[in-house]
């Protein structure tokens, strides 16, 4: 028999962690127990386990204290960044390797309640397993979670090649990756797959992320305004150039907003696929 709605919300919201509205908290103390919850089919508790995994999330790399060794020495991890719609709302472009993360992103709960919602959580989260680092450790599911290379990894040779040493085979099980435009165009396609993404055995899908230039572009007229601004008289071959750039800009600013509209409307896709899979 199936249970009213409002119960199974409350059960989920037990699993969370989350006091349910209308119950006090003397109701919900520490050790209390939901005691319908095993009536539920095993369909229905298997999808109240899935409500408590955490949405997509960006998977960055970064530096850390290599453990195996008895002087300090830096050694390259894979690490989440924090919430894919967190971050894709925010220039994380500008993130430096030795940087924490953005937003904190603890393993799902559900690998700790008890064996039922660890054995269905472990079949769609694996983990990944550094040998020289803790920090590098973590669940992730590859259907969701995206990993993303900062110009401050790809810069260095050597945190690839941490990588690869310290993680091995688990790489092929990462399946999305997310490039910036600016890399994606400055090394060529080609070139980035070959250099960062062809040890990605398991790789399925890469996604170019566009940014909108358009406040640089509007800052680089500003500048010539302000100097002609600053009492120098320009010449009629000034102006004409001048007249040039705004309609140049002007005509940019427009398919910069194209461009940002069509890469809005990629990203909610993106975001919708992901968690209807």
């Amino acid at each position: 028999m199936l249970l009213p709605s409002d119960q199974v919300q409350r059960s989920i919201q037990l699993v969370k962690g989350v006091t349910p509205k209308n119950h006090s908290d003397e109701k919900l103390q520490a050790g209390h127990t939901f005691h319908l919850f095993l009536k539920l089919s095993l369909e229905l508790r298997l999808l109240i386990w899935e409500q408590t995994w955490p949405e997509p999330r960006l998977i960055e790399a970064a530096i850390c204290e290599d453990e195996t060794t008895i002087e300090y020495e830096d050694v390259a991890i894979l690490r989440f960044a924090g919430s894919l719609s967190t971050l894709l709302d925010v220039n994380f472009g500008t993130r430096i390797i030795e940087q924490g993360p953005a937003v904190s992103c603890p393993p799902p709960v559900s690998l700790y309640v008890c064996h039922e919602s660890r054995k269905h959580t472990l079949k769609q989260y694996r983990l990944m397993k550094h040998t020289n680092a803790k920090a590098g450790s973590f669940y992730f599911n590859p259907r969701h979670d995206v990993l993303w290379f900062s110009f401050d990894f790809t810069d260095e040779p050597d945190y690839l090649r941490d990588l690869l040493r310290c993680y091995g085979k688990q790489l092929n099980d990462i399946e999305s990756v997310l490039v910036e435009e600016a890399e994606w165009e400055e090394l060529t396609p080609a070139r980035y797959k070959s250099n960062y993404l062809s040890r990605l055995r398991g790789l399925k899908s890469i996604t170019v992320l566009f940014r909108d230039d358009e406040d640089k572009d509007e800052d680089s007229v500003q500048d010539v305004d302000e100097e002609n601004d600053g009492g120098e008289i320009a010449n009629d071959e000034d102006n004409m150039e001048l007249n040039n750039r705004h309609d140049c800009s002007e005509g940019l600013d427009t398919e910069v907003r194209k461009l940002q509209a069509r890469a809005d409307e990629l990203k909610g896709e993106y975001v919708n696929l992901s968690r209807n899979q």
